[in-house]
């Protein structure tokens, strides 16, 4: 159903390509839905994307830790145990 949506955003001049859904957040996608649905115009969603992108390559290059504190909990995991 996304990737269908995805094809109307596109058609509708939202965003450039299908896979393009995938860098929204989930409120965008909601907002424009409802635009389609009420025979709305679609705002311009496309803008955002290349800074999501340019800050999700850059994430994936910072290295991760050498280790994880001891004595702490890490994502709800106490690592002690």
């Amino acid at each position: 159903m996304l990737l269908e949506l995805s094809r109307r955003l596109v058609q509708a001049g939202a965003i450039e390509q299908a896979a393009d859904i995938f860098w929204l957040y989930e409120t965008e996608v909601i907002q424009a839905a409802t635009a389609l649905d009420k025979d709305e115009p679609v705002s311009r969603l496309a803008e955002c994307i290349p800074q999501r992108k340019a800050v999700w390559r850059a994430e994936r290059r910072v290295p991760p830790p050498p280790a994880l504190p001891v004595g702490q909990k890490f994502f709800g995991m106490d690592l002690e145990k």
